[in-house]
């Protein structure tokens, strides 16, 4: 991968350019086109950034707790406090339609904190999710 800025030759999955410290375009999960890290829809294909990477994380977490992506059950749900805590962030996560459904739920402060496990894991994962609501 090379930055489009200074043309320096950068490691697969770098975010910024170590040369000139620009963002470096994020790939689309739907059509792999380069687009902006932060764009919420895809300008080649439409795709819903966001919604695609809500439902990856959910599908995620799902398998790490419960086992699979489409079976619920209490096997495996963390007893630490810490663990538990974000355990009942990401269950209350699973049942919202996406990202956007946040400015909607009436405890602001449980969906700033679904908000920022949401950021996070964006950030892995190199897209720039800002909370709109």
């Amino acid at each position: 991968m090379k930055c489009p800025n200074s043309h320096t030759e950068l490691p697969s999955g770098a975010m910024f350019c170590r040369n000139c410290g620009c963002r470096l375009p994020f790939e689309c999960p739907g059509c792999h086109e380069n687009i902006a890290a932060d764009a919420k829809f895809c300008k080649y294909c439409g795709t819903d950034i966001a919604g695609f990477f809500w439902k990856a994380w959910v599908d995620e977490w799902r398998a790490k707790y419960l086992g699979s992506p489409f079976m619920f059950g209490n096997d495996s749900i963390p007893k630490e406090a810490e663990k538990l805590a974000e355990f009942s962030l990401l269950a209350t996560a699973s049942n919202l339609n996406g990202p956007a459904s946040l400015k909607w739920k009436p405890d602001k402060a449980e969906a700033g904190c679904i908000a920022d496990l949401f950021r996070r894991y964006c950030a892995e994962r190199g897209y720039a999710w800002e909370k709109d609501f």
